[in-house]
């Protein structure tokens, strides 16, 4: 495993669908269960300035996660997709 595929984490159901994570608080969404535990983290009170140990309790970041199966899916245009 690489650096790169701890950054790039992707996830799927046992019948190789693939997920994503949505934040329970606001819906924000995420690929990576990581970078969707730090944007819950902001629900649970940590602002970056804190210290860090005393945040990562494993199962109070999964009450704020709920994992979403892909379904279907579609090619869109550049031009569809936000940000690029």
């Amino acid at each position: 495993m690489t650096l790169l595929d701890l950054l790039h984490e992707q996830y799927e159901t046992a019948d190789g669908r693939p997920v994503i994570f949505e934040c329970t608080e606001c819906g924000y969404r995420h690929h990576s269960l990581g970078r969707l535990h730090a944007h819950a983290e902001t629900h649970r009170g940590w602002h970056g300035w804190q210290l860090p140990w005393r945040h990562g309790d494993f199962e109070a970041l999964m009450e704020l996660t709920e994992v979403v199966a892909i379904e279907d899916s579609e090619a869109v245009g550049l031009e569809e997709v936000d940000g690029l």
